[in-house]
């Protein structure tokens, strides 16, 4: 169960503002068959596609809190 927590909970379970680039940021590529290098998710990552990622992701938004 590590490695899937390890794999996951960085780039599913955090809020995006904007595509993570560095290699700190990106050390989840190449740690599972889902983020192999060019594969979907990485495709995704190397052109920006911040939306696509956000489609991609099990991981449904909190709902805005009710003003």
């Amino acid at each position: 169960m590590a490695p899937v927590v390890r794999q996951a909970v960085g780039p599913a379970f955090r809020e995006y503002e904007e595509i993570p680039r560095t290699g700190g940021e990106t050390w989840f590529v190449n740690t599972c068959q889902a983020w192999k290098e060019g594969g979907l998710l990485h495709q995704r990552l190397a052109a920006g596609d911040l939306e696509g990622l956000k489609a991609l992701s099990a991981r449904t938004p909190p709902a805005s809190p009710a003003s």
